[in-house]
């Protein structure tokens, strides 16, 4: 998967990863941990909620992009989109390995925040590219689906600020 994203999700895009999709929502769950300063009382039940967190996270992104294609006359798929989607975040373990290293050699903070902001950026677009391939849709459709839930939260917000400072001028 790491090495052809592409080939893999187009040759098992009909399958559902639960294992592995299990097994990087763990370890995402653990890597918040890894920095942190917490008594060993408290590790389970922060691994219990983090990916908790992260998998209801994940789950409404799912929702959210699956209405959203299907709003565009795709196929249902939300439950395998939740399972891919997170197989994307698998880049983002390396947030503790590159936060050492940059609390060890702080010479090099410009090169880590820039080695962040890249593996961000891979998992953002692994993510346009499951959309793209599991609905078997354009690039500029899949960014489309990607872009409308971020956007309605931020019409909604807008609403509602606009709706507050209209009952108190009124």
């Amino acid at each position: 998967f790491i090495q052809s994203p592409t080939v893999y999700i187009a040759q098992n895009k009909t399958s559902q990863p639960k294992g592995m999709a299990l097994l990087v929502l763990g370890l995402m769950s653990l890597t918040h941990l890894s920095l942190s300063t917490i008594d060993a009382k408290e590790v389970l039940f922060l691994s219990v909620a983090s990916f908790l967190f992260h998998s209801c996270t994940l789950m409404v992104l799912s929702m959210g992009w699956d209405f959203s294609a299907q709003v565009l006359s795709c196929k249902a798929q939300g439950l395998t989109l939740f399972y891919w989607l997170c197989l994307s975040l698998s880049p983002l373990l390396l947030y503790p390995a590159l936060q050492l290293i940059q609390y060890s050699l702080p010479s090099l903070t410009l090169l880590i925040q820039m080695a962040i902001v890249g593996i961000t950026i891979l998992s953002i677009s692994w993510q346009v590219l499951m959309i793209k391939l599991l609905y078997n849709i354009s690039y500029l459709r899949s960014i489309a689906i990607y872009l409308f839930p971020f956007l309605f939260i931020v019409a909604t917000f807008f609403l509602l600020v606009g709706m507050g400072i209209s009952s108190i001028l009124l």
